[in-house]
């Protein structure tokens, strides 16, 4: 079977389609999240957020984002809206491809090429290139960065803890609503009539109360763990190494570091100038940055030790992680060059598996009680899904592997 790859709908882009009655009738849709088999839009008719089942038909994922009827608008995920450029606009956009120095020349410095981009709000749009002769701001390329199998998983798993949120939520809600219903049935304030024929039933009675608001309060506190485990998930900015998207990001985050780098240096230097006013300062590193005034006067104002500007430390560390960003960069892109292998041992095989960037272990039959905790003591667990031990590869995990299978 032909492996084609889908064409998925991406969260925060729009899409639009023609109504079949009226060509000039346009419907348009904004996805604002995605999982697997579901999209959360809005747009047109929708006016609330509402999720949406996903179809597939012919290697492209499609919708019905009004409901299912005949005649009924369908989007499919190769109609993303398109928005046409004005002349004006063209020109505009022509303009702005490369920066140069005041006098139409290559600045001299990396970091004079980045202020100059920065100055020129177009820190979003625009890199620091070197050509011949020194350093242009060049209007990047931005890569597309589609949704990857690691942001899937990510959605998917928050939304499990949302679903097991909302189960416990419901139990906590029936074991409140049984306590409170048996407890109605007794006049407020009734003790229990020692020796009278009610009294077992009075006793089970308030041991079934008690019991099901304890089983109610349970419910709640496991809601609200699940609820707090959904809402980590959703948060964590954390770029992992098995996003097929991981180099894009990290040097969208390098290139972010890089500019703060070089705006903190320069702002520095006009921080330290005894020449100039506070009024020169605020209005050099506005236009040195594009920064705003507010901004600009904070940084005149002296933290808790009287320091004024940026202290060291922050350059320190910001320097430190754009070394560790680039050597991540480059171990990244060493990595997918690598190919999947695999090394046979007695009993089993060892997969460096470089898709799923795990090194696996697949035993033809269950391994004794010694290897498998000395698996799990060595960082491998378990996975059922493959039916392997594994865990995150690298070079010591092979090594690891092979050691503990006996294999030199």
């Amino acid at each position: 079977m032909e492996n084609t790859e889908i064409k998925r709908f991406e969260a925060g882009l729009t899409y639009e389609t023609p109504s079949i009655c009226d060509s000039e009738c346009i419907f348009k849709i904004k996805v604002l999240r995605r999982t697997a088999k579901s999209v959360w839009i809005v747009g047109g008719s929708v006016k609330e957020v509402e999720r949406r089942k996903i179809s597939i038909y012919e290697g492209t994922e499609s919708i019905y984002p009004f409901g299912k009827y005949s005649m009924c608008a369908v989007i499919t995920a190769d109609r993303k809206e398109t928005k046409k450029m004005t002349v004006k606009e063209e020109t505009q956009a022509d303009e702005a491809k490369t920066i140069l120095s005041a006098n139409n020349t290559p600045f001299n410095t990396k970091g004079k090429a980045i202020l100059a981009i920065m100055n020129a709000k177009s820190q979003n749009t625009h890199d620091a290139v070197e050509i011949e002769g020194g350093w242009i701001g060049k209007e990047r390329i931005v890569p597309t960065i589609t949704t990857s199998e690691h942001d899937l998983k990510k959605e998917e798993k928050a939304d499990r803890y949302r679903d097991r949120a909302a189960n416990a939520t419901t139990k906590a809600s029936q074991h409140y609503n049984n306590s409170t219903e048996i407890a109605n049935m007794r006049p407020f304030g009734q003790p229990i009539l020692v020796g009278h024929h009610s009294e077992k039933r009075d006793r089970r009675d308030q041991d079934k109360i008690f019991s099901s608001m304890r089983k109610s309060v349970e419910e709640t506190e496991k809601a609200d763990y699940y609820n707090q485990k959904a809402k980590a998930v959703e948060n964590n900015t954390a770029i992992s190494s098995d996003d097929s998207n991981a180099v894009i990001k990290l040097k969208e985050k390098l290139r972010k570091a890089e500019q703060n780098q070089e705006a903190m240096k320069t702002i520095n230097k006009v921080v330290r100038n005894k020449k100039l006013s506070n009024e020169e300062k605020i209005n050099k590193i506005t236009n040195l940055t594009g920064w705003s005034k507010d901004i600009a006067t904070k940084i005149l104002e002296p933290d808790f030790c009287g320091r004024v500007g940026f202290p060291s430390y922050k350059l320190t560390n910001n320097n430190a992680n754009i070394k560790r960003m680039k050597d991540r960069v480059k171990s990244l892109e060493r990595k997918a060059q690598d190919e999947t292998t695999e090394t046979d041992f007695d009993g089993g095989y060892i997969s460096d598996n470089v898709e799923a960037n795990r090194v696996q272990i697949f035993f033809d039959s269950m391994p004794i009680v010694e290897i498998r905790t000395q698996l799990k003591s060595n960082g491998f667990r378990w996975a059922r899904s493959i039916g392997a031990w594994q865990r995150h590869r690298s070079p010591q995990a092979l090594y690891l592997a092979k050691n503990i299978t006996k294999k030199d």
